[in-house]
């Protein structure tokens, strides 16, 4: 599963089901490529069923009814699946990273800054149970903000990241519900 960042949305397809998964509903959307933006044709909402911690196995069964509940000519022809994790069955920290460089004087390369970006200080178990991606928001050179470090020369690199993940088990879970669809999970 990749993490959609703002202008990826409509990249290679131009309808899309959107299902957006909260603790307590799942909303399904039929959206398709208007003049630059996303334009929700149909939508429907089921209430998540079951008391107590929210599982794959709830928040699957919830999405297909979500997505049953979509009229027919909305779902018809649909190959994608887009998926928005609301609060609770995501999770969302910020942090700040930092490398030191052993060569100042040489121009920093896109791997360089790659690696700072990639690094997370989480546990094994956390690396292991859950997808992460970081989406870097602001760097700075030597105490310099800068919009992109690459080509430039100094010591120390800083980024500023947001940090999005998600238990594996969900993310399996949407993936084999996506095929068992028709669909694949963008």
């Amino acid at each position: 599963m990749a993490f959609l960042t703002k202008g990826e949305f409509f990249k290679g397809y131009a309808q899309a089901i959107v299902l957006d998964v909260y603790t307590d509903k799942v909303e399904a959307m039929a959206v398709k490529k208007g003049t630059g933006e996303a334009v929700a044709a149909q939508s429907a909402m089921e209430r998540q069923e079951g008391p107590g911690e929210v599982s794959p196995e709830r928040i699957v069964l919830n999405s297909a009814k979500a997505l049953q509940s979509l009229p027919a000519e909305a779902r018809r022809g649909v190959k994608d699946l887009v998926v928005a994790l609301g609060g609770g069955i995501g999770r969302l920290s910020f942090l700040q990273v930092k490398g030191i460089r052993e060569n100042p004087a040489k121009k920093i390369a896109r791997e360089e800054v790659d690696a700072v970006i990639s690094r997370w200080y989480g546990k094994e178990a956390d690396a292991q149970r859950f997808v992460f991606r970081n989406l870097p928001h602001r760097f700075s050179v030597d105490g310099f903000v800068v919009p992109d470090p690459v080509g430039l020369n100094g010591k120390e690199v800083v980024t500023d990241i947001a940090n999005a993940a998600c238990d594996q088990r969900i993310i399996r879970s949407l993936e084999e519900f996506a095929g068992s669809a028709g669909m694949r999970m963008r």
